[in-house]
């Protein structure tokens, strides 16, 4: 059999996109052989540090349903011996492929170009350092217009300035899709990806390259300029964010009138026109829908000195940053306006389920906003236990209220059989209680209270 030489893959960025896109990476073979050694590369921090342990004693920094990523890393780390982690930004100038899966997060909305200007510069570094013949993937939500000012025209600089042949060094844009959870791998290699390149010699690799990671016969690749790809993904979440937030001010009417909004919805979603119409929900949290609707504006703003107002994806945004304080009014009615002293739990703290990723969460607002006048105590099974963060709850009977935030699967095992005591409030705002779970809350006496129904 043909051996098949395997390429130096190296990931800038271990986090929650860029480790199951090595783990992904380090998993593909061609005719039973593995293709890729991969280098997972982090800063030198406190944070970036401890990722890089973990992964190389093949710990998971995080908790997720995913068995497979656990399973997968010690494969890569002990056994197959192709993925390990490193601070050495100088493994860059090996590597046949680099991919940057560095946040370009515009937190500073005082000075954005500040931000920005951190982010280009990091890249500036990392291609500095990109060797004759190499390709770079950047997988960063970012600015449209950011590959052409930028990227493109510093790798053109570094060719000339190098003597290295033209077109020597690939660049493909190729927005990152993962949704993390109990599919988190699955949702790598099995989903459709934009891809796009300067020139049709980076495409071409691109796609080639990504065509051993994804099954591109069930989800094929998808072409786009890189402009159209920058766009794409922050127009992708912009619509969601705003779906979000209209169904927001629906499930405020469908309150008023005592009504069930999750049965209308179902009857809408009968309609294939009308399947992606959203839920209602206790909140939008996450690293994408919670930034992506202002990048438009701010492209505009710092790229092409022009001004062009978005109202609806920033009034999605404000809609959605203020969705939590519906569930504080809920529970504040009930209790008269008067909480204070009251004993609150809260179920879940994450943005999502089935992950300990707590970014932006929408829980974090309500907690702030509670914990000024109760004790609250937390319980999430997918973070780490500390302080008033528990993983698990064994007295029920405790708690004044109980509210119900994130759809983690292993609530939904919770039994509530003569757990709760009669005068306890539940409140459901993600709609995250199955129906045996609703029914045992209310045999129990138990005033049950939702978002949306």
């Amino acid at each position: 059999m043909l051996k098949i030489k395997k390429k130096k893959v190296a990931i800038i960025g271990l986090g929650f996109v860029g480790l199951p896109l090595a783990l992904a990476i380090s998993s593909a073979k061609q005719r039973g052989r593995l293709l890729f050694d991969v280098i997972g590369i982090e800063q030198s921090n406190e944070d970036g540090l401890m990722k890089i342990n973990s992964i190389n004693e093949a710990k998971l920094f995080f908790k997720t349903e995913d068995k497979s990523l656990k399973k997968l890393l010690n494969h890569h780390v002990n056994v197959k011996k192709n993925f390990f982690a490193t601070d050495n930004l100088d493994y860059v100038e090996k590597a046949d492929v680099t991919i940057i899966t560095i946040s370009c997060h515009l937190v500073n909305k005082f000075n954005y170009k500040k931000d920005y200007k951190k982010y280009i510069d990091d890249v500036f570094k990392i291609i500095s350092r990109l060797k004759k013949n190499s390709n770079l993937i950047i997988e960063s939500t970012l600015l449209p217009g950011t590959i052409k000012k930028y990227f493109e025209k510093f790798i053109q600089n570094k060719i000339k300035n190098s003597k290295f042949k033209k077109n020597s060094i690939n660049l493909v844009y190729s927005y990152e899709r993962v949704m993390p959870g109990k599919n988190y791998i699955n949702s790598i290699t099995n989903n459709w990806r934009v891809v796009s390149g300067i020139n049709n010699k980076s495409f071409t690799f691109g796609k080639n390259f990504y065509s051993k990671i994804i099954d591109t016969k069930k989800y094929p690749i998808y072409r786009l300029t890189c402009a159209e790809a920058e766009v794409s993904k922050i127009l992708e979440n912009s619509y969601r964010a705003a779906n979000i937030a209209f169904i927001n001010e629906w499930q405020k009417l469908c309150k008023i009138l005592n009504i069930n909004l999750f049965n209308i919805i179902e009857a809408i979603k009968v309609r294939p026109t009308h399947n992606n119409i959203r839920y209602p929900g206790f909140g939008v949290g996450g690293y994408c829908l919670t930034k992506d609707p202002l990048y438009g504006k701010i492209a505009l703003q710092l790229l092409n000195k022009k001004k062009i107002k978005f109202p609806i994806s920033e009034l999605s945004m404000s809609i959605n940053k203020k969705m939590p304080l519906d569930t504080y009014e809920i529970l504040k009615n009930k209790f008269e306006r008067k909480i204070k002293g009251k004993k609150i739990l809260l179920m879940g703290y994450s943005y999502k389920e089935d992950v300990g990723d707590i970014r932006y969460s929408p829980s974090i607002t309500l907690f702030e906003k509670i914990t000024k006048e109760n004790k609250i105590t937390i319980c999430d099974p997918y973070l780490e236990k500390k302080g008033i963060i528990v993983n698990n709850i064994q007295n029920y009977k405790n708690f004044d209220a109980i509210i119900f935030l994130v759809r983690h699967s292993k609530f939904k095992k919770i039994s509530f059989r003569k757990k709760l005591r009669k005068k306890t409030i539940i409140i459901d705002s993600n709609n995250v209680l199955t129906l045996q779970q609703i029914n045992d809350i209310k045999a129990n006496s138990n005033e049950i209270l939702f978002i949306g129904k």
